[in-house]
């Protein structure tokens, strides 16, 4: 059985309103889930064991693309893939440079980490 992280990482939390830049705020958004997909890995170990599920995860950027926060907003129900999701997020780092000005709000997300079973 041949295993494989999702390729989707969801959508980011919606922000209260939308701003002005909220189209420079989407393409953020939309590159830095592209970084996160690039940084995950789904481990064979886990993949053998058939341990999946989504770990969902709040993510703060700092304004020059440093990690200002991570966390757990909800667990798998596996301590492994809790672990995983948040030390993938952590190495990740320097994520991309957000555009000057960008609202802090648009730096927080609400990132699904989903871990399955290709096939």
């Amino acid at each position: 059985m041949s295993s494989a992280p999702a390729a989707d990482m969801g959508d980011t939390a919606p922000n209260a309103a939308p701003s002005p830049d909220a189209g420079k705020d989407d393409a953020y958004a939309r590159k830095v889930l592209a970084w996160i997909g690039r940084h995950k890995d789904y481990p064979r170990s886990l993949a053998r064991e058939g341990t999946e599920g989504t770990v969902l995860v709040r993510l703060h950027l700092a304004s020059d693309g440093d990690l200002e926060d991570v966390a757990l907003a909800r667990s798998s129900g596996f301590a492994e893939l809790d672990r995983l999701a948040l030390d993938q997020l952590r190495t990740a780092t320097p994520y991309p440079r957000p555009p000057r000005n960008l609202p802090a709000m648009a730096r927080r997300f609400l990132v699904p980490m989903r871990y399955r079973l290709a096939g």
